[in-house]
């Protein structure tokens, strides 16, 4: 992915856009974020969206005075039909002056003129650095944490852009590996690395919101150990 889509990105959460965070199902994520009193007052998070009644959207919603919007929908069948429902969601927002999206475990890969019309950003739990010779992360989709996992024996998560595809926006933040045991399982690796993701991802935003994320110091590192922030040559952040 070029910078522009970053640039964007920055450029956006500076001005305090107005955002809706998009969730599927505990909404973990999304508690820390609505928890964090300096995002609220970087961001004018206006809205929850969710894809599926199971979730906790519309409870969490109006604990927080929020507008809760359920656009449930089933399977895709097909790129247009995807397309399709992302297009419906983007007028949705449209109409009630959303400016920029965070995705926080929505289960959803977004397509369509959502990406373009609301700057996005999402939290993934496996490391996104890491890539294939020709760029592209290694550990990407649903199952990246057992992906890296089991090509590293180790667990992490980043903090990344949404584009066109599957988790190949550019890295803000991406945390220091974490050594686990082979044996655990997959939702045992999720409940490790998920205090990572609530300490990683609202930093980031409030990186975002006061302006003090650098395109040249990306992607940063974060070490949860010490809660501990460094540019990309090592410096403290």
């Amino acid at each position: 992915m070029s910078s522009k889509l970053a640039e964007r990105i920055i450029d956006t959460y500076r001005s305090r856009p107005t955002v809706a965070v998009l969730m599927s199902l505990g909404g973990t994520n999304t508690e820390k974020i609505l928890a964090d009193e300096e995002i609220r007052d970087l961001y004018n998070i206006s809205a929850i969206v969710t894809d599926t009644v199971t979730s906790r959207a519309e409870e969490i919603a109006s604990r927080h005075g929020l507008e809760y919007i359920l656009a449930q929908t089933g399977r895709f069948n097909s790129r247009e039909e995807r397309v399709s429902y992302f297009d419906a969601l983007s007028a949705q927002l449209g109409s009630i002056g959303v400016g920029a999206l965070f995705y926080a475990g929505f289960m959803r890969i977004a397509a369509g003129s959502i990406i373009e019309r609301f700057p996005g950003v999402n939290s993934h739990p496996a490391d996104l650095t890491v890539t294939d010779p020709s760029g592209i992360a290694l550990y990407r989709g649903m199952h990246a944490i057992d992906l890296m996992r089991a090509g590293s024996g180790t667990i992490g998560a980043s903090v990344h852009a949404v584009d066109h595809m599957v988790d190949t926006g550019e890295t803000f933040v991406h945390s220091l590996p974490q050594v686990v045991d082979s044996g655990l399982t997959e939702r045992e690796c999720h409940n490790l690395i998920k205090p990572v993701e609530h300490q990683m991802y609202p930093l980031t935003l409030r990186m975002l919101g006061n302006g003090i994320l650098r395109i040249a110091d990306m992607p940063y590192t974060y070490d949860p150990a010490s809660d501990a922030l460094y540019t990309n040559s090592g410096d403290k952040a």
